[in-house]
């Protein structure tokens, strides 16, 4: 039911939102944005100045105009903190960010065995509430925690698996929440990391594809208007695209598709390391990126024949959705090697496609889990999400 306070309420959202992705903003062009009048935008504004959400600035010239100047409304650092989370098999952090997205407090916790995951999780709790006493800030001070996970596709965050580190049917949501005794949200990684590559690098392009590739492959898409992700009804992402002639067998019963093609687990099968074990293939994942740095033949041919066979997936994106841009993230994804595979592959298909269509992800996994968690707890406007499930794909 739409009430008048809601209705507000979704205002004050809409503004909070635009401030904090676009920066200093003046009343006028905050009309502009949101098309709501002048006298709403006055005094809703005051309102969230008064409640400490917003700040005002001194003011700048209207382009560069003589005349009276336009006083600038900010999002205010200090009105909120979140706790952002990453966890995966190489890489455990923890980050505690004001609320516009500034680093207040972080720590590395890649410590902590993941083995056992319910005593891993209260393990994080305790380095979530010291990172917090650290900052100086209290626990009501923090809004909730934003947790990014390489997840397989569920239709529940309630019981969350992430075949990567080997965990099945894990309570992560209420373990952390019952633990800090805060809201809790879960996403798929690369969900996460596309938020932030659009929040980040606005203007927001009107479609945007990701895809994260790690051990495994997966994505998440900005589409009409939505970010959406294989819980989606209508998305099923690529991880499961398989290419023709490829025996590989993949965990969903196929063979060839991009999970066990176009990663880290093709890297490691070309090189003949061992990767049953994900502390051991994440150390053989590194060292060969480690050795394509140094002009290790081998691992570079490795790389850029994984790069290769992701180049099929993306020929397929471009096909069903041509996005305006495709974004490739992930450690196997960023390697230069890998990203060259992709786009000489892409030529051999008869894609020419321009140069910043296709580009690698700058996004840190901070940024991730601090936008998921802002999105989540403060400011819900930022980029529209799809009212679906939470939980999404490796």
């Amino acid at each position: 039911m739409l009430t008048t306070a809601n209705l507000r309420r979704r205002n004050e959202q809409k503004i909070h939102a635009q401030i904090l992705s676009k920066g200093p903003i003046s009343r006028k062009k905050l009309v502009e944005l949101t098309g709501l009048t002048g006298a709403a935008i006055s005094r809703i504004t005051r309102d969230m100045i008064t409640d400490g959400i917003l700040i005002e600035g001194d003011g700048a010239a209207a382009n560069g105009r003589l005349g009276r100047r336009e006083v600038e409304l900010s999002a205010n650092p200090g009105f909120r903190y979140v706790l952002g989370l990453t966890i995966t098999g190489d890489r455990r952090s923890l980050v505690l960010s004001d609320s516009v997205g500034g680093v207040v407090q972080e720590a590395d916790i890649t410590v902590v065995d993941i083995s056992d995951p319910k005593r891993s999780l209260k393990e994080i709790a305790e380095a979530a509430k010291a990172i917090i006493f650290e900052a100086g800030a209290k626990k009501s001070d923090v809004a909730g925690v934003g947790v990014s996970m390489p997840l397989a596709a569920s239709l529940s965050d309630e019981m969350v698996t992430a075949p990567p580190i080997n965990w099945r049917d894990v309570p992560v949501r209420s373990i952390l929440a019952k633990s800090l005794g805060l809201p809790v949200k879960i996403e798929a990684r690369p969900t996460s990391i596309l938020r932030a590559e659009l929040i980040r690098h606005a203007p927001i392009s009107d479609s945007m594809f990701l895809i994260n590739v790690a051990y495994g492959v997966g994505s998440s898409a900005y589409l009409n208007g939505q970010l959406v992700h294989p819980g989606t009804p209508g998305f099923g992402g690529i991880t499961h695209f398989a290419i023709q002639g490829e025996t590989a067998e993949c965990s969903c019963g196929r063979q060839g598709c991009l999970e066990v093609c176009a990663g880290g687990r093709r890297v490691l099968d070309t090189l003949g390391l061992p990767h049953d074990e994900f502390d051991q293939r994440n150390r053989n994942i590194a060292e060969c990126l480690a050795s394509a740095s140094t002009g290790n033949e081998v691992a570079r041919s490795a790389l850029i024949d994984a790069g290769g066979k992701l180049a099929f997936g993306v020929d397929a994106v471009l096909a069903m959705f041509d996005p305006s841009k495709i974004v490739i993230s992930g450690e196997i994804g960023r390697n230069q090697h890998y990203f060259e595979g992709l786009l000489a592959q892409l030529k051999t298909l008869g894609r020419n496609v321009q140069q910043d269509r296709i580009v690698q992800s700058s996004i840190k996994s901070h940024d991730a889990t601090i936008w998921m968690a802002l999105q989540s707890f403060v400011a819900p406007e930022i980029v529209n999400v799809s009212t679906v499930p939470t939980s999404s794909h490796l």
